[in-house]
């Protein structure tokens, strides 16, 4: 949920803070933060190399609609 709500306030083409990203979702600076570092590893955020803020980048997470289907039944070896 919170990781849904920061992307929904992030796109490709405007830098946001922390902060500002902060006070539009209801936890705490430290939460945003650990959640953004960890999205920045997966390639889902991309961080300003200037310090300027964060926007979504090449990579887009799932929705968790997509990541239950089921998978592709493997053939049986004979």
């Amino acid at each position: 949920m919170t990781r849904s709500a920061i992307i929904r306030l992030l796109d490709r083409n405007t830098w946001r803070t922390t902060s500002e990203i902060t006070g539009q979702v209801p936890v705490s600076f430290g939460t945003v933060s650990y959640h953004l570092k960890n999205m920045e590893r997966e390639s889902i955020v991309e961080r300003d190399p200037e310090g300027q803020g964060w926007k979504l980048g090449p990579i887009q997470q799932s929705s968790l609609e997509d990541f239950l289907k089921p998978a592709r039944r493997r053939r049986k070896r004979r």
